[in-house]
């Protein structure tokens, strides 16, 4: 049975997930499924609500506790049945998915091998940037190469030149 709103256009109606279906959903942008279910108590303005959080919910009666986080055993996010899912405190589910990945590179400062945790590697590719030193004071005593040196200068000489050099900036007074 279809349904329409008071100015007679069609109601666009969600079927409530039960389980039954268990793949009637969708997966978000982050790889997780979601599915329509506005009685959860943990449920998004708009009904929806993770299938993993609802397994949970419907298995134990309850939602899982504030502070933990519903932890997939095998990894794979859209595997949502009971036993795959564990609670975890917030701050330990970060850390086990924090060290899990990453590389070992070599310190052109020192020459000594140190990890990268996936999350900065990552933002460093955003960046355009190398991670190439293990410390800041591996960076620090480093000396600079011609090249870089030059690139310096070519900034410098263009921030004067456009009235942003360092001497050029406005003094600000406090009072």
């Amino acid at each position: 049975m279809k349904t329409r709103d008071g100015l007679g256009r069609f109601k666009r109606t969600l079927k409530v997930w039960d389980g039954s279906d268990w793949n009637d959903g969708w997966i978000d942008n982050r790889g997780r499924f979601r599915v329509y279910r506005p009685d959860y108590p943990r449920a998004y303005s708009n009904g929806h609500a993770l299938r993993a959080h609802v397994v949970w919910w419907i298995t134990h009666g309850q939602c899982h506790p504030k502070g933990t986080a519903l932890h997939h055993r095998n990894g794979i996010k859209t595997d949502d049945i009971i036993e795959n899912l564990e609670i975890m405190k917030h701050g330990e589910h970060t850390a086990y998915h924090s060290r899990k990945i990453g590389i070992e590179l070599i310190c052109e400062g020192c020459c000594n091998p140190f990890r990268v945790p996936a999350w900065r590697i990552k933002s460093r590719q955003k960046d355009g940037h190398r991670i190439r030193f293990c410390s800041l004071s591996c960076r620090n005593i480093t000396p600079l190469s011609e090249s870089h040196k030059r690139n310096i200068s070519r900034g410098l000489k263009h921030a004067y030149e456009t009235g942003h050099g360092p001497s050029q900036r406005q003094k600000i007074s406090h009072p």
